[in-house]
């Protein structure tokens, strides 16, 4: 039967010698070292710089992963059908180009103070309190039928 002897303590302290075929937990960097390999290594920093992921390592280890710029063909950071997608959404006069063109097919009247729109400050708003006006409606219609 094997034994094991396990040890805990700063980094520091460890000794290849002292620690031999033992288990040695590094209380300040969490790793765990067995005959001098360090296992593990608390993630203290992830950054993304110059086209990198930066992960640095309690242990002091940093670990630097380049991350390519997606194109419409190839992935990076976004799949390239991502990518396509971005790069296909209006921009600015494109946007006020579009709203332009929608208020000349809808009109840009204000029904802020009517019955309907009472109170409400946006559009989602006030789509949802039409829809209970009109649930509300519907149900006093069919209990006057039934």
């Amino acid at each position: 039967m094997a034994l094991v002897n396990f040890y805990r303590g700063l980094r520091e302290k460890y000794s290849p010698d002292t620690h031999k075929d033992g288990l040695y937990f590094s209380t300040d960097t969490l790793e765990i070292i067995l005959n001098g390999s360090s296992f593990g290594g608390g993630l203290t920093n992830v950054e993304f710089s110059e086209g990198k992921l930066i992960f640095s390592f309690a242990n002091g280890t940093v670990k630097e992963v380049p991350i390519d710029e997606a194109t419409q063909d190839l992935p990076g950071l976004l799949s390239a059908l991502d990518k396509q997608k971005l790069d296909n959404l209006p921009t600015g006069t494109e946007i006020t180009e579009d709203i332009s063109g929608l208020e000349e097919k809808v009109g840009t009247n204000d029904y802020s103070g009517s019955n309907y729109l009472e109170g409400e400050t946006n559009l989602t708003d006030a789509v949802k309190e039409l829809d209970t006006q009109l649930k509300t409606a519907n149900d006093s219609l069919s209990q006057s039928i039934e």
